[in-house]
């Protein structure tokens, strides 16, 4: 029988480029200086079909390793926002009111708050069923502000 840390390594084998938190501890020693992306997922178990996925849309973000810090919901918005690394928000299925923040996030709208621009949108899995919801997302959030 595997161990459970042989599970967690062949879970997350197709998502080497970003890292993943899966504590509020973990988050904040994730959270460098070199960090301006939290993307925040309903939960950090993926799979390979979305977990590809996510790698595709962080990628053509032009996004690295060191910029991104993925986390869920059990981390909340109050513990890392002193981080001024901290410039970009991207809730995927997630509401604001899920991670701390008492706002309501249009999908697909950068929104300015807390000195942060924050895009939310539909879950992945939800993104793969619609494709137009992955164009909207791209076109109209990701696009404008990571894609010089």
């Amino acid at each position: 029988m595997a161990s459970p840390t042989d599970f967690y390594a062949q879970l997350f084998n197709t998502n080497t480029l970003f890292k993943i938190t899966n504590s509020q501890t973990d988050a904040l020693e994730k959270i460098s200086a070199s960090t301006s992306v939290i993307v925040v997922l309903p939960s950090l178990i993926l799979s390979n079909e979305n977990g590809s996925q996510l790698n595709k849309i962080l990628a053509a973000c032009n996004l690295t390793n060191d910029q991104v810090c993925l986390l869920d919901t059990q981390s909340q918005w109050q513990h890392i926002r002193d981080h001024s690394s901290i410039k970009y928000v991207i809730l995927f299925g997630v509401t604001g009111q899920e991670f701390g923040v008492n706002v309501n996030f249009p999908y697909h709208i950068p929104i300015q708050f807390d000195e942060t621009t924050w895009i939310a949108s539909s879950n992945i899995e939800t993104m793969q069923t619609q494709p137009h919801l992955k164009a909207e997302l791209w076109n109209k959030a990701l696009k404008p502000i990571f894609v010089k």
